[in-house]
């Protein structure tokens, strides 16, 4: 087998945005007929094994991979809120002819929350190819400037499993809780997704996804079909285009259309991110009146230093409703794990 040099492998497959599956198939790819070192060698070797295919690449002095692996991490949290509290808009809510002015002590503030997420996660190897990833976490944050506090839970849940040749279906849940002041949210999913891989001739690497998910809310639930492609570059890129329909929801401001897309590249010889997104949610009913709203924004990361991402980024969602119009920044700052 020929060798490689780690600037060409990893600058076209890794850290760029792709899942750890089309980075794989990327860096295998990448093999055929060029010329790389033995670490390069051990290093794919090792995530060919961490995907549950227990010989690798066959290399010579590999490590072997437990089935099961476990760990814990700790991160902190700095980031930039517009709605710490949950709290309402403050100003009017017009409706028609109606016309209210709401609680001050129920208006939103804004503020820096500063704290830690702590997470257990790991992966369980049960055949070749396939595993189940979990990961469970809770985290707290909070304003010094307010002494507002956000507390947040998750859990998810992932069988992935490779079916035949470059076919894979995976069933994956996980749910989110988020407690403000003024708000207790809880949001879940449950999905069912199938995805392909392919090359085109021009060296492209593609993942196609498609599926059901099954979307939970406090107030309502909504079936929705979900399709992306995520396109590795030989140029040292990574594109991708999210896309999920909603089915209607009686009287309840839900999803109709989302459309999220993504490039990741380098710049400056460090990894450069850059996401936008647009929103279409119909079918709310307030006192009688339709509800509808659209959002868009976009954001970008960029690692500012070896040991954390910072992520800026503007929202605008403008309803046909005002009160329920909002805009802003938004900041976001990644810090590495600290793993056990």
């Amino acid at each position: 087998m020929a060798f490689l040099s780690p600037t060409v492998v990893f600058a076209s497959c890794v850290g760029l945005g792709a899942d750890e599956r089309l980075e794989n198939y990327c860096l295998v790819s990448a093999l055929n007929g060029a010329t790389v070192t033995k670490t390069d060698l051990l290093y794919i070797d090792h995530r060919l094994r961490r995907e549950g295919y227990k010989d690798g690449l066959g290399v010579q002095g590999a490590t072997p991979v437990d089935n099961l692996s476990t760990s814990f991490s700790l991160i902190p949290i700095f980031r930039y809120e517009d709605n710490i509290n949950g709290g309402n808009s403050p100003q009017p809510l017009v409706v028609g002819s109606l016309r209210f002015i709401g609680d001050e002590n129920f208006h939103k503030q804004s503020g820096v929350l500063v704290g830690l997420n702590a997470g257990l996660g790991g992966r369980y190897i049960y055949d070749q190819g396939r595993y189940l990833n979990y990961n469970l976490g809770t985290g707290y944050a909070q304003s010094f400037e307010s002494g507002i506090g956000v507390v947040n839970h998750n859990a998810s849940v992932c069988s992935v499993n490779h079916i035949a040749k470059r076919w894979y279906v995976d069933a994956c849940a996980d749910q989110i809780r988020e407690r403000k002041e003024l708000m207790d949210a809880t949001n879940s999913n449950v999905k069912l997704i199938g995805s392909h891989i392919f090359s085109s001739p021009t060296q492209q690497h593609k993942q196609v996804k498609f599926g059901i998910n099954r979307y939970l809310t406090d107030a309502y639930q909504q079936n929705q079909f979900q399709f992306s492609i995520k396109t590795t570059h030989p140029q040292g890129m990574v594109t991708g285009i999210d896309t999920t329909f909603g089915e209607a929801v009686s009287e309840q401001l839900a999803t109709q259309f989302s459309v999220a897309g993504n490039v990741g590249f380098y710049f400056a010889k460090k990894p450069i991110r850059i996401f936008a997104t647009y929103h279409r949610s119909t079918g709310g009913l307030l006192l009688g009146f339709d509800r509808n709203s659209n959002t868009t924004s976009i954001s970008v990361s960029y690692p500012v230093w070896r040991n954390f991402i910072t992520t800026l980024g503007y929202s605008k969602t403008d309803s046909n409703i005002d009160y329920f119009d909002v805009s802003g920044p938004s900041l976001d700052v990644q810090f590495a794990a600290i793993q056990f």
